[in-house]
């Protein structure tokens, strides 16, 4: 538990730093809006009755890039995101639920940028926290249940990924695959979900696109 207080305490002072270090920065920035696909995933610790499957859901919001120097920008995209997974079990009746939540999730990211003429591919990685909305299970009889008490309100998490930027004159589009690997155990500790978990993970594929207009100049 103090591990884990730890890191949530190092991630939340990243963001800050970085943050406030971007902002003081005189910089030129790119502002849009994002949109895309994610596939979840949960990772139950133990695992031994569990057969995860991953679930498919929307995530959108905002873009913003700050561009520090030519080749390193900070890019933060607040987005409303769909996070869950559907789960087999091998325990007693229950046999099948379904997990959905939805998360308000800000990356804060280091973006390595490489000029390649029109096309900009880069690379971007750094810290995630995200805010829970709701959480519920949907049995195989289609019944739900609300668990977002018996989940963590809170979930901290390192993103990395990689992109591709298409500039135009005061237009750009991108496009950019993510991973999210969950840090912290989002299970409250009141027994664990169904009395049968001690742990659990996000895991998070995504692929999003957008587009930005920038402001300013260095």
């Amino acid at each position: 538990m103090k591990d884990e207080i730890d890191m949530k305490k190092i991630i939340v002072s990243a963001i800050i730093l970085m943050t406030f270090g971007a902002f003081q920065a005189k910089s030129a920035v790119d502002l849009g809006v994002i949109g895309g696909i994610n596939n979840t995933t949960l990772k139950f610790e133990p695992e031994d009755n569990f057969d995860m499957e991953g679930r498919s859901g929307a995530a959108f919001g905002l873009f913003m890039n700050l561009q520090t120097n030519e080749f390193l920008s900070l890019q933060i995209t607040p987005m409303w995101v769909q996070k869950g997974g559907e789960a087999k079990f091998d325990i007693g009746l229950l046999d099948y639920a379904e997990f959905r939540a939805n998360y308000f999730e800000i990356p804060v990211l280091a973006r390595i940028n490489f000029d390649a003429g029109m096309i900009k591919p880069y690379l971007i990685i750094g810290p995630s926290v995200g805010f829970q909305l709701d959480a519920e299970y949907v049995a195989d009889d289609g019944s739900t249940t609300d668990i977002s008490e018996q989940t963590e309100n809170m979930d901290f998490s390192l993103m990395g990924g990689a992109g591709l930027e298409l500039e135009f004159d005061g237009l750009s589009l991108f496009g950019q695959f993510t991973y999210t690997n969950g840090l912290s155990n989002i299970d409250n500790g009141d027994g664990g979900l169904f009395d049968v978990t001690d742990e659990i993970y996000t895991r998070q594929l995504g692929f999003h696109a957008g587009v930005s207009v920038p402001f300013g100049s260095e």
